[in-house]
Order: C-alpha cells, then structure tokens, then sequence
C-alpha cells in the first residue's frame, strides 16, 4: 500500500518520553471548491500532494500523527526540522506537474497550494490502543492549528515560541 511505504512504524515518536517538540499543520487551500469542480482532478492532485508531503516528513525525520481529509498533522523534534519540512513541501508542490485535470477548473489553475502553520512547545502523547499510533494533545497543538488557519496560501508561519527555540538552538533555516 502506498501509505504504509510512508508510515514507518519503527520510528521514534517525538516528545513520546517528554520535552517540547514541534508540530506542524498543513491544509489545501480551496480544496473543497476543486473536488465540487473536477473529483477526477483532486483525486490525482491529492496523490502528488500525499506524496510530496510524506516525503518531505521523511526527509526531516517527523512522525506523521494523523491526516483530516487533505490536512496533515506532523510531530517533529526539532523546530528546525518542522520549519525545513514546512518550507520543502511548499518549494516541491510549487515544482510539482499537476493533471491537466486539475489545472483545468478554476480553484486550482496553479495546482494545489498549501499553509503551513507550525509551534514548538510541551504536548501530550497518548498512544491509540487500537492502531498504536500516537496522537498528540495540548496548548501546543491548538495554536499551531490555529496558526496554519490564519497562514496565508504558500505560505509558512511559525509562532513566537518557534523563533526562540530557532535561536536557542542557533538553528539557521
């Protein structure tokens, strides 16, 4: 299955045995207004977009904590990795060849565009019983949600909190 290439089970879970760490929203911009225009279109698009994404939270050795429909939630040790995961995926969808489908009706003339909201700061990890993947809960988590919402499209934006880690860290992105 093409998802589970992605989902390495064996691989650590940021913040599982405590400390901050950074979480990262991502969202399609008018994704709603492209599947009423051209399903055909989205479901292609939505592959390349799944594929960029998961690639790059390889890449930058995150922990992919769940998608909502096109969203993706990502935890990650490092504020720097977040931000370099953020600013890949953006730079890999704006290169991205997308199915004529999709650059065909009017939502999505330039394929699909993301925001990408990321914080830094304590969560809580609860691992699901069921599928033993971990979620993460928190102060933390809601503000970067609420970040990436008010994000602009092709865009990233960080909190204050992720700064700060950035220069602690003497972290250059």
């Amino acid at each position: 299955d093409e998802i589970d290439e992605f989902h390495d089970t064996e691989s650590a879970v940021p913040g599982r045995s405590g400390g901050p760490v950074a979480i990262a929203f991502t969202d399609i911009k008018n994704s709603t207004k492209i599947w009423e225009a051209s399903a055909e279109g989205m479901k292609k698009g939505l592959r390349i977009h799944d594929k960029v994404v998961r690639t790059c939270i390889r890449e930058w050795k995150g922990y992919e904590v769940k998608t909502i429909g096109d969203a993706f939630m990502v935890a990650f040790e490092e504020a720097s990795q977040a931000c370099m995961f953020a600013a890949d995926v953006q730079n890999a969808l704006s290169e991205s060849i997308w199915p004529e489908e999709l650059l065909e009706c009017e939502p999505s003339k330039e394929g699909i565009m993301v925001r990408i909201g990321v914080n830094y700061g304590d969560v809580e990890v609860i691992e699901d019983q069921m599928t033993t993947r971990c979620d993460y809960y928190g102060s933390t988590v809601n503000i970067a949600a609420r970040v990436e919402g008010a994000c602009a499209v092709g865009f990233v934006c960080v909190t204050n909190a992720v700064l700060q880690e950035l220069e602690r860290t003497s972290s250059t992105v």
